[in-house]
């Protein structure tokens, strides 16, 4: 018998059906207790032991993902649910405004953030800048995403030129502002202990110390789980962001950089001021860096407080909705996005003006849409659209409820 090992802690198996993988330690012990225990003992017994041991391999298997077909132990994958929504747009989208609340803003000298979008040249350096597992930490693996990197090229606008490289060579004071993407690497397990202090690795203040030479203005994004020892460096740098781990969605990162969204974020710990013996607590005679809870915003931006206008009525075709776009007043924030509702319930967030239908159950169903922008201002719904669906077999469509002929 051989069956998929998942390759993380609590993440469920999802080999294709009809392949075979690599059988658990867990489930080869309980086969080997069938073959081995069951010999030398009576024929009750034997039964006994072997149907425990069946039970605790069936056990196993299911929580594996897979089902047990036979005695014979033949398994068979069974297909990963919602397999095909994984990466996609309506996952990616609440993924990616949860980066940009999350971004705190810990130094801004001169407001040299937000980054304007008229033109000129910025640099772009460091090992994090380009290096989607970076953003996602340790356990994960290659998937659909965006870079920090990428996220600065699709938001900065098509006349601002962007110039990237890793170790920070070729900066010079031509660039109106550099910004160096540093932190810690992925890592798992035992791998992020450190019996030193967390400092900036050689490469980060490489590409710190060629910055600092051009004489650029160094907006500095720390890709990291955790506060790093950065007491010594921060005095050179303009402006200071802690993006944590974003994730798949860097371009977060970048719209807060571009002021497309204010930052929001506050530190949920003390940042320590030095790597010393004994916890910052409050209370404890310490002072950090940065206070727990501080945190930075553009003051300077006039307060958004109208609402976007009303959507238009969704239609369905081709087991899509569609609906006219919201429009923003003037000076406003700008449009953020739809929800979409479903008999009064949000079912989906996009970007876009259209939405997939998805699989209705019989009977009447009301769909909305509400515009938000992105100071938060949500607009009136959208006029309902009714759908109605029929019952296989003896259900006629028209308005109102579904009767039953």
């Amino acid at each position: 018998m051989r069956v998929h090992r998942p390759f993380a802690t609590g993440m469920a198996a999802t080999p294709v059906t009809g392949t075979t993988v690599t059988a658990t330690p867990v489930t080869a012990i309980a086969v080997t207790a069938i073959a081995v225990t069951a010999t030398p003992v009576t024929a009750t017994r034997a039964t006994a032991i072997a149907v425990t041991a069946a039970r605790a391999t069936a056990t196993w298997l299911a929580v594996l993902g897979l089902v047990v077909l036979a005695a014979g132990c033949t398994a068979r994958a069974r297909p990963p649910r919602d397999s095909g929504a994984i990466g996609s747009a309506a996952h990616r989208e609440p993924a990616r405004q949860a980066v940009r609340k999350s971004q705190v803003l810990l130094k801004n000298v001169d407001d040299v953030l937000p980054l304007a979008k008229t033109g000129g040249k910025i640099f772009v350096a460091g090992k994090n800048a380009d290096d989607l597992r970076s953003q996602s930490g340790g356990r994960t693996t290659a998937g659909p995403g965006t870079t920090i990197l990428q996220g600065i090229r699709e938001v900065a606008g098509k006349g601002t030129t962007i110039t990237y490289d890793r170790d920070g060579a070729g900066v010079d004071r031509t660039y109106r502002a550099a910004i160096a993407v540093l932190g810690e690497s992925p890592y798992a397990n035992s791998r992020p202990d450190r019996p030193g202090a967390r400092l900036l690795d050689a490469q980060d203040r490489q590409v710190l110390a060629r910055l600092k030479a051009a004489g650029v203005p160094t907006v500095v994004v720390l890709v990291s789980g955790r506060p790093l020892d950065i007491a010594g460096y921060v005095d050179d740098w303009s402006a200071l962001v802690e993006a944590w781990l974003p994730g798949s969605e860097g371009g977060g990162v970048a719209d807060v950089l571009f002021g497309d969204y204010a930052p929001t974020g506050r530190l949920p710990v003390t940042w320590p001021r030095s790597a010393g013996p004994g916890p910052v607590t409050a209370g404890g005679g310490k002072t950090g860096l940065y206070a727990y809870g501080y945190g930075l915003g553009y003051p300077d931006r006039p307060a958004d407080g109208a609402a976007p206008s009303r959507p238009g009525t969704p239609a369905a075709t081709a087991g899509r909705l569609r609906w006219m776009a919201s429009t923003d007043e003037a000076g406003g924030s700008g449009i953020d996005g739809y929800d979409v509702l479903r008999d009064g319930a949000v079912i989906g967030v996009t970007t876009s003006t259209d939405y997939p239908l998805g699989t209705l159950t019989p009977g009447l169903h009301d769909f909305t849409v509400v515009a938000r922008d992105k100071a938060g201002n949500r607009s009136a719904p959208s006029t309902p659209l009714e759908i109605t669906v029929p019952v296989p077999g003896g259900c006629r469509t028209r308005p109102g409820p579904c009767a039953v002929t």
